[in-house]
C-alpha cells in the first residue's frame, strides 16, 4: 500500500495534528519498515474495532504483532462501518423583545348628592329634586351612568338636563336614568326634576325610600359616594274610622206577573248559589213579595243554635200577627221587632245548602190569612231531594183583608223582587271592599189562583244599588232568569293557607286593631275545619277568614286590613292587622301564582318583599309572627281563596 494511502486513512480517523504529534510516523517514498507498518495496521484495526468494526486481524500479521513477522496484503474482517451522521445544528434562540414600561390606569370617581327643596310635603303635591355630582380628582370623571330610584307611586317630570349627559324617565316610572355624564376634574355639575308625590293614604307612619344605583363597567366612572334625601309626608294619618264605612253593594231583579193573572195561590222562587261566599260572609239571597209584604230566602253564614248548625233559611212578614214552626229545627218569633227590627213575624231553620244546587221556595196561601214557605232541592239528577217547611205565618186580616185566601197581584207595579244583599249594611265598619264575592242565578213562577196553571215569565228589569256608593255589583237578565253577582273583582271570604302545613294566616288579637292600635300582629295558626266551624259557627273562624279585595287589600271581616307596620316594607318588617284606609299603599298586596306549583306569593306593593311563612328555627309553624322577606321559592307557598270557599 502506498504510504500516501495510509496517511489518508489515518487522517480520516484522527485529527491531523494528533496523528503527526502522537504517532510521529515517518513516510518514505520507497517503503515503510515492516515494524512500523505492522504497528500501523494493528493500530488501525484497534481503532476500527472501537468504532464497531469486525474482530479480524490483518492477514499475514501475527496476533501479537511481533517484530520480524511477515505479512501479506491484509484486509480487515467483520462489518463495514456506516458513516456517523453529523449532529443537527443547534437553532439560534430568538431574542425576547424588551417590555415597554406600563403606566398605571387612572379610575375616575365622583360622588352624588341628592336633595329635595322641601323635607316635608303633602301627599298629592310635588317638590324639586336636585342632584349635584362632585369630582375631587385631577382627571375628569367621564361616562357617569346611574339610576335614581323613587318610592313606589312617585314619578318625575320637568327634567332639567345637566353634566353633559342625558336624563330620562319613562311615563309613570318610579326611576330616573342618567347616561353619559361628565364631571370635571376638581369641579361639580348638577341636574334635576320635579318630584311628583302620589295621592295616597297610609295606615302607619310612612318614610319614602330613595336610592341610587350606578352602572358597572370599565368604561364608566365610579360612584364613590352618595347622599340621599329624606321626606316626611303630611295628611297621611288615618281617621278613627275608614271613610267608606257602612257601605255594601246590592243588586235587584224586578218581576211583573202577566196581566192575565190577577190572583195567585202560590209563588215559586228559585235560587241557585253558584259560589259559597264563606262561613262568616253574611250574604242574603232573597225573594220579596210586595203584595204579601214580606220575603223568604237563604243566607250564607254558618250558624249554631240549640236546634243544630247550618246556613239559615228565612220567612218573614211585616205586620204579621201569628206564626207556627215548620219542620224539625224550625223556630218562629212574633213581636214588635221580629221582622228586621219592625213589628211582624219571622220563622227560620238551619240547613247546610250546597253550591250549584237549585232551591225552590214555595209560598202557598193556606186560607184565613195564613201563608206557608216550603223549600225543596230541585236540582236535576239528585236522588231523594230534600224538602222542609220553614214555617207558617198569619198576616193581619185587618191590614190585608184582600188576601185571606190568595195573593193578589199589583196592577201597574212590580209584584216581587229578587235580590242579593249583604246584611252587614247596618254595620258601620263594612265597606264595598270588605265584602266577599258572590254569585247566584234566580228565577220565579206563579200558580194562577183561578186556572190553577203555573205561569213562568222573565224578570222585567234589573237595578243595582247599595247602602252607599259601591259599584262592585253586577246583574244580568237572561230569557227566564237573572244572574246576580256581588263583590265583583274580589275573592270569596276564605283561608290563606301556608303550604301544606295545616296552618293559615290569622292574627294575635282576632278581628281588631289590637291594644295599642297596630299591635295585632299577623300570625300563622291552625286552619279552621268544617267540623270546628259546624260546631262553633262561622264567627268562631273570623280571624282566619280573609277577602282579597279589588283594591289589592287583604281584609278580615269588619274592615281590618293586613298592614306593613313600618311603612317602608323592608325585609324583616312586621305585618299587623289595622283598620283599613282606602288607598293605603302599605295595605296593598300583589298575589302572583307560581305556574309550576299553582301556589302563590303575596308581595307588598310598598316594597316588593313577600309575606314570609317560612321559619327555619321553629319546627311548629303555629303562632309564628309573620314578617316580610325577599320573594323566593320559600315564600311562594300560599294558597289563597278562590271563586268559592273551601277548607
Amino acid at each position: 500500500m502506498r504510504s500516501a494511502n495510509y496517511e489518508k486513512i489515518i487522517t480520516m480517523i484522527l485529527p491531523k495534528t494528533t496523528y503527526k504529534k502522537t504517532l510521529r510516523l515517518s513516510w518514505s517514498k520507497k517503503f515503510i519498515t515492516n515494524v512500523k507498518l505492522g504497528l500501523l495496521i494493528a493500530g488501525l484495526g484497534s481503532l476500527l474495532m472501537a468504532c464497531g468494526g469486525g474482530s479480524g486481524t490483518a492477514s499475514g500479521a501475527s496476533s501479537s504483532g511481533a517484530a520480524g513477522s511477515t505479512g501479506g496484503t491484509g484486509s480487515t474482517g467483520g462489518t463495514v462501518l456506516a458513516p456517523v451522521p453529523a449532529p443537527a445544528p443547534t437553532p439560534t434562540p430568538t431574542p425576547t423583545p424588551p417590555v415597554a414600561p406600563t403606566t398605571p390606569a387612572v379610575t375616575s370617581t365622583y360622588s352624588a348628592a341628592w336633595s329635595l327643596a322641601n323635607s316635608t310635603a303633602a301627599v298629592g303635591s310635588s317638590t324639586t329634586a336636585t342632584i349635584v355630582l362632585s369630582n375631587t380628582g385631577t382627571t375628569a370623571a367621564s361616562n357617569a351612568q346611574f339610576t335614581l330610584h323613587l318610592p313606589t307611586g312617585f314619578t318625575a317630570a320637568n327634567l332639567v338636563q345637566g353634566c353633559g349627559g342625558t336624563l330620562s324617565s319613562a311615563a309613570n316610572s318610579a326611576a330616573v336614568t342618567m347616561t353619559g355624564a361628565v364631571v370635571p376634574a376638581g369641579g361639580t355639575c348638577s341636574f334635576g326634576f320635579t318630584l311628583t308625590i302620589p295621592t295616597l293614604a297610609l295606615a302607619s307612619n310612612y318614610s319614602p325610600v330613595f336610592s341610587i344605583t350606578a352602572a358597572s363597567g370599565s368604561s364608566n366612572a365610579s360612584l364613590a359616594g352618595q347622599t340621599l334625601p329624606t321626606l316626611t309626608l303630611t295628611s297621611n294619618t288615618p281617621t278613627a274610622t275608614p271613610t267608606a264605612d257602612g257601605k255594601t253593594p246590592g243588586a235587584y231583579s224586578w218581576w211583573y206577573v202577566p196581566s192575565t193573572t190577577t190572583t195567585m195561590s202560590e209563588m215559586d222562587f228559585f235560587i241557585t248559589p253558584k259560589v259559597d261566599p264563606g262561613p262568616d260572609s253574611n250574604v242574603f239571597w232573597s225573594n220579596q213579595s210586595y203584595a204579601l209584604n214580606g220575603y223568604t230566602g237563604m243566607q250564607s253564614t254558618m250558624l249554631v243554635n240549640g236546634t243544630g248548625s247550618g246556613r239559615q233559611f228565612l220567612f218573614s212578614l211585616w205586620n204579621a200577627v201569628a206564626a207556627t214552626p215548620g219542620s224539625t229545627g224550625s223556630t218562629c218569633t212574633v213581636s214588635t221587632t221580629a221582622d228586621d227590627g219592625s213589628a211582624g213575624a219571622q220563622c227560620k231553620i238551619l240547613y247546610n245548602w250546597q253550591v250549584n244546587h237549585t232551591y225552590q221556595f214555595s209560598v202557598i196561601a193556606q186560607g184565613n190569612s195564613w201563608f206557608k214557605s216550603t223549600v225543596t232541592d230541585v236540582t236535576p239528577g239528585i236522588a231523594n231531594p230534600v224538602s222542609f217547611v220553614i214555617g207558617s205565618i198569619q198576616q193581619s186580616a185587618t191590614l190585608y183583608p184582600h188576601m185571606t185566601s190568595s195573593i193578589p197581584t199589583i196592577p201597574g207595579s212590580s209584584d216581587f223582587v229578587q235580590w242579593i244583599e249583604y246584611f252587614d249594611w247596618n254595620n258601620h265598619r263594612t265597606t264595598c271592599m270588605s265584602v266577599p264575592s258572590t254569585d247566584a242565578v234566580m228565577s220565579a213562577s206563579v200558580v194562577d189562583a183561578t186556572t190553577g196553571k203555573t205561569i213562568a215569565f222573565a224578570p222585567s228589569s234589573t237595578d243595582t244599588g247599595a247602602s252607599g256608593s259601591c259599584t262592585n255589583i253586577n246583574d244580568a237578565i237572561s230569557a227566564n232568569s237573572s244572574e246576580i253577582k256581588g263583590g265583583t273583582g274580589q275573592t270569596v271570604q276564605g283561608l290563606f293557607k301556608a303550604g301544606n302545613t295545616g296552618v293559615c294566616l290569622s292574627s294575635v288579637s282576632g278581628v281588631s286593631d289590637g291594644t295599642p292600635a297596630g299591635s295585632n300582629s299577623a300570625i300563622l295558626s291552625a286552619c279552621p275545619t268544617a267540623a270546628s266551624v259546624s260546631a262553633n259557627g262561622g264567627s268562631s273562624a273570623a280571624s282566619s277568614l280573609w277577602v282579597y279585595a279589588a283594591d289589592h287589600s287583604i281584609q278580615l271581616h269588619d274592615n281590618y286590613c293586613l298592614t306593613v307596620s313600618d311603612g317602608i316594607g323592608a325585609s324583616g318588617a312586621n305585618v299587623a292587622i289595622e283598620s283599613c284606609v282606602p288607598g293605603a299603599i302599605n295595605q296593598q298586596w300583589t298575589i302572583t301564582t307560581d305556574t309550576s306549583t299553582t301556589q302563590q306569593s303575596i308581595a307588598s306593593v310598598l316594597s316588593g318583599f313577600c309575606l314570609n311563612p317560612a321559619n327555619t328555627t321553629t319546627t311548629s309553624k303555629q303562632n309564628i309572627i309573620l314578617d316580610l322577606a325577599a320573594c323566593s321559592a320559600a315564600t311562594d307557598t300560599w294558597t289563597i281563596p278562590g271563586s268559592s270557599f273551601s277548607y
